[in-house]
């Protein structure tokens, strides 16, 4: 993936957190090179949303889970968040599930 690629990407997320988007699943998964531009860009993104209670994953960049700047505690308040998004009654025990 290019500049040209990288910045099309970029604009894209920033039109969706210019609408109001406050979660964000990127998936890169089939990329084979990246720009790190765009790691980095996505990585100031992460980090701006966090502020305002959202989140932006990063599927496929970096590799591995070893390799991602999230928090485990930053990754359950996403899980549990998805699955209040899922269930009318909210939120749900992860053993009752």
């Amino acid at each position: 993936m290019g500049s040209v690629e990288t910045g099309q990407i970029a604009t894209l997320v920033q039109a969706l957190l210019a609408v109001g988007a406050r979660q964000l699943i990127v998936d890169l998964d089939h990329v084979g090179q990246c720009d790190p531009a765009l790691i980095a860009f996505l990585e100031r993104q992460r980090r701006l949303i966090a502020t305002a209670g959202g989140w932006i994953i990063v599927i496929g960049a970096p590799p591995t889970p070893g390799d991602d700047p999230s928090s485990l505690v930053e990754i359950f308040e996403i899980y549990s968040h998805v699955r209040g998004l899922r269930d009318p009654h909210g939120p749900v025990a992860i053993d009752s599930a």
